[in-house]
């Protein structure tokens, strides 16, 4: 290896597949080996997207249980490693972070914020350790970012004194790997000829608001025009199948997992998103780049950011979910041949967003010389 090339560590929980951890991974595999040689360190070496991790990119495991009882090892793996800068993700594993870094031999650190912090209110003690974090532990990170503005705006009002440490990215969306999961036959599959078809994606908790979308949806219980396909799972799967059978639903199907969800994306007419929190929605970001439009709640976190970015009519945000019913009435079903345009504006590509990140590491590196 080049002497000119640096090593980024990204630091992970684990390889389960959530959004901050696809974008991390997604990011270190495609930053550009002449500059930089990323270096995977996770907590727990389990999960589905470490099958997705470049084969040239290391991958460290502390093989420790909880985040927390990983501070020292990771402090010593950073160095052993030789990084020149490390980056996390999350806030609990942003902390862990921040508390090793005296112990990392001078490593400049970059924290990732990915979801606002109204979204702990509800729980008392992360709310506070997360506040405990944001006065104690984050003033010693040399960059701060986030996929949306929403969450510097909730942060403290003394990060508005650091305007040069705060850098907003937003998410990337690999549209050459979603692509490949497009099966143009699915649609006709699922549905009959003039049925819309709706799709929502995620974890099954109260978070995603899908309990509150099946509460509007039973006014079409008695309506033959449309289906809706849920993914994911969670504890609130019985809860979902239970309201299902309260409000007379079979047009709804609770599916479960699926390992390549982007071919139910691709089919949608349009793409549902009914959650009560969220920080940049990856999955409303490639259902766009597979051209289905998006009907969200505007609690949706940067949903909003995301729809200011595209073409109008893309992204319908409703301020309730009566709103959101209505909006999901005005879908039409599409006739064309698949796979669709992307609707994606360019900002969330992946060439634009990791060369974001090149430069956030090359300025980050440049004030460590």
């Amino acid at each position: 290896m080049s002497n000119s090339v640096r090593k980024i560590v990204f630091v992970l929980p684990n390889f389960q597949a959530g959004g901050a951890e696809r974008v991390m991974v997604t990011v270190a595999n495609h930053i550009d080996r002449q500059k930089f040689q990323p270096v995977i360190i996770v907590f727990d070496n389990q999960g589905p997207l470490r099958d997705i991790v470049a084969t040239d990119v290391p991958v460290i495991s502390l093989n420790v249980a909880r985040v927390r009882q990983g501070l020292f090892p990771l402090a010593r793996a950073v160095k052993e490693v030789g990084a020149d800068a490390v980056i996390s993700t999350m806030a609990h594993l942003n902390m862990v972070v921040l508390l090793s870094k005296p112990f990392m031999g001078g490593v400049p650190v970059i924290v990732r914020e990915a979801v606002t912090p109204s979204y702990f209110s509800g729980n008392f003690i992360k709310s506070n350790v997360l506040t405990a974090g944001y006065y104690f532990l984050y003033p010693f990170a040399d960059r701060i970012l986030s996929p949306t503005q929403m969450v510097f705006d909730e942060m403290p009002s003394f990060f508005r004194k650091w305007p040069a440490k705060l850098q907003r990215i937003f998410n990337p969306v690999n549209t050459t790997f979603i692509h490949e999961a497009v099966e143009p036959g699915l649609k006709a599959s699922l549905v009959q000829p003039g049925q819309r078809l709706f799709v929502g994606a995620g974890r099954l908790v109260d978070q995603k608001g899908f309990d509150r979308l099946f509460e509007v949806l039973r006014h079409w219980k008695g309506r033959d025009d449309w289906r809706l396909i849920i993914l994911g799972e969670g504890p609130d799967q019985d809860k979902l199948n239970r309201l299902k059978a309260e409000h007379g639903l079979p047009q709804v199907t609770v599916a479960g997992f699926e390992s390549k969800p982007w071919r139910y994306f691709a089919a949608a007419d349009a793409f549902v998103l009914p959650s009560r929190h969220e920080g940049l929605p990856n999955v409303a970001l490639e259902a766009l780049a597979l051209g289905a439009p998006v009907v969200a709640s505007t609690s949706a976190g940067g949903i909003g950011e995301i729809a200011q970015a595209a073409q109008p009519g893309d992204v319908s945000l409703a301020h309730n979910m009566e709103e959101f019913l209505a909006l999901m009435d005005k879908v039409q079903p599409y006739t064309g041949a698949l796979p669709r345009p992307s609707l994606l504006p360019e900002c969330f590509s992946l060439s634009h967003v990791v060369a974001s990140y090149e430069k956030i590491f090359a300025d980050v590196l440049s004030k460590k010389s």
